[in-house]
């Protein structure tokens, strides 16, 4: 499992005033990821300026698991990056064909991309 790459295709092709550009597909919810592509034991950032930020929370933290199930679960408190923004860098070893997260605040309101949760799916399918 060592090297294991995932999230392989999390741009996607979009055009802005006939120019063609890469944009992630969470991006309009706020969502952003930095690497694209990580390898398991690589720290990776996500950015959030989604619903929770622009309701006004104060503190967001971002519910994090591997696989479908959420297994190894982890709630980090996002650091606040400006006004109506939150940044957390984990280091990340997936096991599992995907990495699941969401956000909730204080008042355990939560986005969780509408039920669906934000996935980052890796290309291989452990056996």
């Amino acid at each position: 499992m060592e090297g294991l790459t995932w999230s392989i295709d999390w741009y996607v092709l979009a055009y802005e005033r006939g120019k063609e550009i890469m944009k992630q597909p969470y991006e309009r919810n706020g969502v952003i990821v930095e690497p694209v592509v990580v390898k398991n034991g690589d720290n990776v950032t996500i950015t959030y300026d989604g619903l929770l930020a622009r309701s006004g929370a104060e503190h967001v933290y971002l519910h994090i698991g591997e696989g479908s199930n959420f297994t190894n679960v982890r709630d980090i408190r996002m650091e606040k990056v400006g006004d109506k923004k939150f940044k957390a860098t984990v280091h990340v070893a997936p096991t599992s064909e995907t990495v699941n997260f969401c956000f909730k605040d204080c008042a355990n309101n939560w986005d969780n991309n509408y039920g669906k949760n934000y996935v980052l799916e890796t290309p291989y399918k452990l056996y």
